[in-house]
């Protein structure tokens, strides 16, 4: 949330809150979690073990998976016992620090990462030289832009988080602790806003949308040869996390800038008190995306092992051949 929504929002999040609504949240999370975690614990086996899970191509795709399990284990949990309680348990500063950080680092990380997986995609499908023709082209084209996106994302909010002259004053019933103290800057709060959130979510769609236009030309022009058989696992792969993160993200932005340019309160009730919370199901459904479009883990996947056919070799039967006529005289 940006700074101008900052005090509508925290006061619509407290009046409209209620102990079933932060149990249904707790349910529905609470069910995600586990399976999820089993999920990324499979995805990290199969990366350990498939050394096509390692290659160049993936790298991106595996920061974006490490983030959200990050956020799955380290910020989640507190969540979760912020729905069960309906407070912060317990309650202290430096707590509420570690969950805002951990809460804007990462997802803000992931969008930075999926921003730059939609261009890498799309230059690896279609323009593959520009990155893998050398070690300096893949040095600069590829690893400084993501050790980039997960530096700059960390520095920026520690900037921001310990370093801004302000004094925070905390809520222990509100969600984030009624967040940091930088965003009552409405400067600062927006150029945070339109950085972490909205320039990745345009990236992402703007790429995505070229990567699908450019391959449906490519169709139509019957030019479909081994490589795009190759580039095809790249993807769909793609195109499924991306839906995932899309679907959470662009109704979130749409409501945003509404409420940024026109009306503060715009469906302040429905979007603190539901939608805001829709961005957990990126950590908890990016896992399975994966998992199911990524074939090198599926032989991994104890349950599809034994729910494979088993084959039954033919059994001979040695027969003795009676001869046509009696082999001794009478």
């Amino acid at each position: 949330m940006n700074s101008e929504e900052n005090d509508t929002s925290t006061t619509t999040f407290q009046v409209a809150e209620t102990q079933l609504t932060r149990l249904i949240k707790y349910i529905i999370f609470q069910t995600f979690q586990i399976p999820a975690i089993f999920c990324f614990i499979l995805i990290f086996y199969s990366v350990y073990r498939e050394r096509e899970l390692r290659r160049l191509h993936n790298h991106v795709m595996l920061l974006i998976l490490l983030s959200c399990f990050i956020l799955l284990i380290g910020e989640l949990p507190i969540t979760l016992s912020f729905f069960y309680r309906g407070w912060l348990e317990p309650q202290s500063d430096r707590l509420c620090l570690y969950w805002i950080f951990m809460n804007y680092t990462f997802e803000a990380m992931i969008f930075l990462l999926m921003a730059f997986a939609s261009i890498e995609r799309f230059v690896l499908i279609f323009f593959s030289t520009v990155i893998t023709g050398s070690g300096r082209r893949k040095c600069f084209f590829h690893y400084i832009p993501m050790i980039f996106c997960c530096v700059l994302v960390i520095f920026w909010y520690i900037i921001l988080l310990f370093l801004y002259p302000c004094v925070n004053t905390f809520n222990f019933s509100s969600f984030l602790c009624n967040s940091a103290c930088y965003q009552s800057n409405v400067v600062i709060g927006t150029i945070d806003w339109v950085g972490t959130v909205l320039l990745p979510v345009l990236i992402t769609i703007v790429f995505n949308v070229l990567l699908l236009i450019r391959v449906i030309l490519q169709k139509r022009r019957l030019h479909i040869g081994m490589n795009w058989r190759r580039s095809r696992k790249m993807l769909i792969q793609l195109l499924s996390v991306v839906l995932i993160f899309l679907c959470t993200q662009i109704p979130l932005t749409i409501f945003a800038l509404i409420r940024l340019i026109f009306d503060p309160n715009f469906l302040s009730t429905i979007v603190i008190l539901w939608y805001y919370f829709t961005t957990y199901f990126i950590i908890l459904l990016i896992p399975f995306a994966y998992v199911i479009t990524t074939n090198e883990i599926h032989k991994h996947l104890i349950i599809l092992k034994f729910c494979k056919p088993r084959l039954i070799n033919p059994v001979t039967v040695n027969t003795i051949q009676q001869p046509k006529y009696p082999t001794t005289k009478i």
